[in-house]
């Protein structure tokens, strides 16, 4: 099972607690929104600069991103503007510089593997003349730290994010969905939420609608899915899809997006969430309430700095809900139960084993004496070893063929190299392994018998005596017994005197 990705705070250009140090402007809002394919900048703002200039931001975290608009000037190699990042005086360096203008450009990026501290970001820009645009940044605060105020960001694979079977993923980077009726659910705490996806130019063009619905709205609210206007047209990153209206509450929430397309038209996608005063943990599942916690205010989106209500409602159950309650505690039992049915069959089972036929119900003849059959154990084709008396349900058994030392009687001790209940791969000249069912203390086994090493001597030994047995057996059968020569006449004999006819007698040739 993969681990769900951190979550990040976010921090606009905007944010007080950023210093600027050196000559910083204001861009005018939304001015470079047009830029590129990799979306607008973030909440329209950026800082800009066209001489040396820096900024620094403290934060306590394990990792950070630095991200504006790159838009540099390469005169025969010279590159303008020029920056470089540094953690706690340490340069971080930078990344490569594109020569083509793209808004959420990655600047600079620091990972401490996980090791989470205080710290303190400083970027340091120089320009020629050609500006240098800071917009935002991100850093990974301990999951265990609480944020006020904050913006979170929720990565598409986020815990809190659940996908119906229809979604799947895009890129590795993003999910969607070309399904109709496609649903996807996220419970969040939060006063404010942003979905994020990007229009793939792979995909059909044509757009396409969805809704959402906040906390067991009954009217969704419908969305745009506008799709690309040109064949030709490249992919387009970091699109918002909607913003949810400002919540008088944080939650927790429930957001509930169903597609309404198909898959002839652009598909939903995601790939981040942002939400305002989130929280870093997975909030618990959204509880109706009610009282409907969404705000019809409408307005720019919210700044990181600005505050808002941290109080939590207070959920009471509906009549569906404990409907639902019911239902699923009686479900619950009857599977309870089945289960116990199933546990009863199977103990039953195990303790009345199928009966081995005896002996004497597999012979149907008559057979005056037996003779044994002397015939030596195999001693290296049988690896089977009987089931202990005590074992509880019916295993594979095989082990390595025993020397005479190490044998066993039925019903013993394994031998000590014994494989116990796993079955190991044996040559092909070996039988395979044979499962035994389980038996009660005490319970014969002897139709389960392991091959036991047996001499020669003790072959021919146990054949003397057993001749001898059978010599002994008929001298006591011929003194007693009188064979009878059928001549065909037949007697008459007196009522009260009856004899016994026996059959006769053959001895072994």
């Amino acid at each position: 099972m993969s681990t769900a990705p951190p979550r990040w705070v976010v921090v606009d250009d905007a944010d007080s607690k950023i210093t600027y140090t050196g000559a910083w402007y204001k861009v005018a809002s939304n001015s470079l929104d047009t830029l590129g394919n990799f979306g607008p900048t973030y909440l329209g703002t950026s800082h800009g600069t066209n001489n040396t200039a820096s900024f620094a931001y403290s934060f306590q975290g394990s990792a950070v991103n630095v991200f504006g608009t790159t838009n540099i000037n390469n005169s025969s190699g010279i590159i303008d503007p020029t920056w470089e990042c540094f953690i706690d005086g340490v340069s971080i360096g930078s990344t490569s510089p594109f020569q083509y203008a793209e808004n959420n450009w990655l600047l600079c990026t620091w990972d401490n593997n996980g090791t989470s501290g205080s710290h303190v970001l400083t970027v340091n820009a120089t320009s020629n003349g050609h500006p240098f645009y800071f917009d935002w940044l991100q850093y990974e605060p301990p999951q265990s730290a609480s944020v006020e105020n904050a913006v979170v960001f929720l990565d598409h694979m986020d815990a809190a994010i659940q996908y119906d079977s229809s979604w799947q993923a895009l890129g590795g980077s993003a999910n969607m969905t070309t399904n109709q009726g496609s649903i996807v659910t996220v419970d969040f705490i939060g006063t404010q939420l942003s979905w994020y996806g990007f229009i793939p130019f792979a995909l059909p063009h044509n757009p396409s609608l969805a809704t959402y619905a906040l906390d067991g709205q009954t009217t969704p609210t419908t969305f745009t899915l506008k799709g690309l206007t040109s064949s030709n047209s490249p992919a387009f990153y970091n699109q918002q899809f909607f913003q949810t209206p400002k919540l008088s509450s944080s939650g927790p929430h429930e957001l509930v997006v169903t597609f309404l397309g198909n898959s002839s038209s652009t598909p939903l996608t995601i790939t981040y969430i942002l939400i305002q005063n989130g929280s870093l943990s997975v909030s618990a599942p959204y509880t109706p309430s009610s009282n409907s916690s969404a705000s019809k205010s409408t307005g720019s989106p919210p700044s990181p700095s600005s505050s808002s209500s941290t109080g939590v409602t207070t959920s009471s159950h509906t009549s569906h809900a404990s409907i639902g309650a019911i239902a699923g505690g009686i479900l619950g039992i009857l599977v309870l139960i089945l289960l116990c049915l199933l546990f009863v069959l199977c103990f039953l089972k195990r303790r009345h084993p199928p009966a081995l036929p005896s002996p004497s119900e597999e012979r149907a003849v008559i057979e005056p004496f037996h003779v044994p059959d002397h015939r030596a154990a195999p001693l290296h084709n049988a690896g089977y070893s009987q089931i202990p008396a005590n074992a509880s349900q019916p295993s594979f058994q095989s082990y390595d063929p025993p020397s005479s030392a190490a044998a066993t009687s039925p019903g013993g001790p394994l031998p000590p190299n014994a494989n116990v209940a796993v079955p190991r791969r044996m040559a092909q000249h070996q039988p395979r392994p044979r499962v035994y069912p389980s038996r009660k203390h005490g319970e014969a086994a002897s139709s389960i018998v392991p091959a036991t090493p047996t001499t020669q001597t003790q072959i021919e030994s146990e054949s003397g005596d057993a001749h001898r047995s059978s010599e002994a057996a008929s001298e006591r059968s011929r003194s007693r017994v009188v064979l009878h020569q059928d001549s065909g006449i037949r007697l008459r004999r007196e009522e009260e005197e009856e004899d016994v006819e026996v059959p006769p007698l053959y001895t072994p040739g």
